[in-house]
């Protein structure tokens, strides 16, 4: 078979003879040639088969290295020592010198990947390698990074010669050490310094971006190299979207421990840092709670700000939350007292225990305490008979800052507040585009059902400015209307020149369900208009349009999702879709999309047993 015309014969025969292992061993002589057959698939069998046949066929393979055979033939005679292991390990020294710059990519690269197949320590393997690995050349890289992955000390012992390379290597090398760093991950903690100092001097976003992530695989190791850079800083130098911060909230969960160290530490910084990390993971350790509570007297109106606000987002209940924030209500610092009210909401009804504080706030001479104690207001348990009046109390004299929170509160208050609807009737119209949406948001929700609020929001669905046609539409979902009048104006959002006021409309008009079945053509329309589609077959879902004619005419769109999304819904209608059996059963065999074609022979089988 081996010296059969045929390659498939004789690739047939050479995995045959695999099978056999040592058996074979008196075949070598015959598959010896046959490294350097012209079929590839002989080649890989033949080297198979030399390489299970083990021990026997070394020296033979060592003759066909050292031998001015040809690459391919060496290559396969590489591949047959690859597949014995550390058995053919004694042949490295043949080898080593295939692993050279002067050798062809394809055979220094099989060079390289038998080596690793022997799995010596790195210290044995890496001399080997050291003159080829730092060449820019990709395919010789991605060999050396997997042999060195393959060694029995998985490359630990090349920590120096990494920690070189970040230092002083160029960029493409920088980045390859730190994909191997990331594969080794915490056996090479050791690493972190250097390579937090990669990723804090590099101007290559790829380099630090890499160097980021690996800090992230080293875990634990890392903490403590990263929180020393922030350490010096003030806490007000503490960008909150720094890299270092970044970093240590994505291991957070893996640093508890040194969190807990941290939050013990005489730099305000690191504090600072630990209350970071500690709410943004969420991490509700009993312990670190007790230190935060501890941390709201502390002399550091920065540190006492940040613990509540860490207590806060760790959900503490409100119970023991109440006294923390009342007390700081009166911290001699206003950023503090601001931060404390900004807490009110998080305290459900424990609120209440605040009210006399809350109002005081609304009087305050500093804009920040009253804006914040407007705010707090809103969530009270109960609303005190005064709130609403002081709420509206000068409110055309207001800036625009104060003015839009007044309208926010007043908004949350809804019905509540209904007896500052004719102060805010007599408003000029806000010409601040958030302003103004928040102003007919506020009225729309506190009297739904007054005439001249209806008027309000249903003349501004005609302004030619955008954004109050915005706001007017938001408001019909609370205005009381017809349905006849709300499917009108709704009709004028779906064909609106701006793309927010369109999926607006029609996301109302999904919310309406079969009461908005008249504005299915519309909808239909909308189809046709890419930007739309989406949000227009999810509304013509949800308000479960029976128009059977126009969905057959899907079937045929030119756009895959609108036929796809008819094939579909077809099929939900049962019978009632009888008349669509032909278009479904062609399009199940003709279209040119997978998906439709399946999902048309679904709805056909779902509409026939309907019957």
């Amino acid at each position: 078979m081996l010296g059969n015309s045929n390659s498939y014969v004789r690739s047939a025969g050479a995995k045959a003879l695999s099978w056999m292992g040592a058996t074979a061993s008196e075949m070598i002589p015959e598959l010896i040639p046959l490294l350097d057959d012209d079929a590839a698939d002989v080649r890989q069998y033949v080297a198979e088969a030399l390489g299970q046949i083990g021990q026997e066929s070394i020296s033979s393979l060592v003759v066909v290295l050292k031998s001015g055979s040809s690459d391919r033939a060496r290559i396969a005679a590489l591949s047959a020592l690859a597949g014995m292991g550390a058995e053919a390990a004694k042949t490295r020294e043949v080898i080593a010198p295939l692993v050279s710059l002067t050798t062809p990519t394809d055979l220094r690269c099989a060079a390289i990947d038998a080596l690793a197949q022997f799995r010596l320590p790195a210290g044995e393997l890496f001399p080997l390698l050291e003159n080829v690995i730092s060449v820019d050349e990709e395919k010789t890289w991605e060999a050396c990074f997997a042999a060195l992955l393959l060694t029995s000390d998985r490359a630990v012992s090349l920590v120096p010669w990494m920690a070189t390379q970040l230092q002083q290597a160029p960029d493409p090398q920088k980045i390859r050490v730190l994909a191997l760093t990331q594969k080794l991950g915490p056996k090479v903690g050791s690493l972190a310094p250097e390579i937090v100092q990669t990723r804090s001097t590099t101007s290559n976003p790829v380099v630090a971006q890499g160097a980021q992530e690996t800090l992230e695989f080293i875990g634990q190791a890392a903490f403590m190299p990263i929180l020393l850079e922030l350490a010096p800083l003030s806490i007000a130098d503490i960008p909150s979207d720094c890299w270092q911060l970044q970093s240590l909230r994505s291991m957070g969960h893996l640093v508890i421990p040194d969190l807990l160290q941290a939050m013990q530490s005489q730099f305000n910084s690191v504090i600072w840092v630990a209350l970071d990390v500690m709410a943004a993971r969420g991490i509700n350790d009993p312990i670190a709670v007790q230190r935060m509570k501890e941390l709201t007297l502390n002399e550091s109106a920065d540190l006492r700000a940040k613990s509540l606000n860490s207590l806060v987002k760790l959900q503490i209940p409100g119970s023991q939350l109440t006294p923390i924030v009342q007390r700081l209500m009166n911290d001699p610092q206003l950023a503090v007292q601001a931060e404390a009210i900004q807490s009110i909401p998080f305290l459900g009804d424990s609120a209440g225990r605040l009210e006399p504080q809350i109002l005081a706030g609304l009087d305050s001479d500093k804009q920040e305490i009253r804006l914040a104690s407007f705010q707090a207001a809103a969530y009270l348990p109960s609303t005190p008979d005064n709130l609403v009046p002081r709420l509206v109390e000068n409110i055309s004299e207001s800036t625009e800052e104060e003015l839009a929170i007044r309208l926010k509160t007043l908004h949350q208050l809804g019905a509540k507040a209904a007896a500052a609807l004719p102060i805010l009737l007599t408003l000029p119209e806000p010409q601040q585009p958030d302003l103004a949406g928040q102003w007919i948001a506020c009225i729309s929700t506190l009297a739904p059902d007054h005439e001249s609020v209806r008027d309000i929001a249903t003349g501004y669905l005609k302004s030619p400015k955008p954004y109050l046609r915005l706001a007017a539409f938001k408001s019909l979902e609370s205005v009381t209307l017809p349905l006849e009048k709300k499917l009108e104006f709704l009709k004028s959002g779906l064909l609106d020149n701006e793309l927010t006021i369109r999926e607006l409309a029609t996301d109302q008009v999904a919310q309406l369900g079969t009461d908005a079945q008249p504005l299915a053509p519309t909808l239909f329309e909308r189809l046709e208009v890419a930007t739309d589609q989406s949000f227009a077959i999810e509304a013509l879902r949800r308000i479960k349009t029976t128009d059977i004619e126009t969905l057959i005419q899907c079937l045929t769109h030119k756009d895959a999702n609108v036929r796809l999304f008819a094939s579909d819904y077809l099929g939900t209608l049962g019978k009632a879709a009888e008349s669509a059996l032909p278009s479904l059963r062609k399009a199940s065999e003709q279209d040119d999309y997978e998906p439709v074609r399946r999902s048309a022979s679904i709805s056909v089988r779902r509409i026939v047993r309907s019957n």
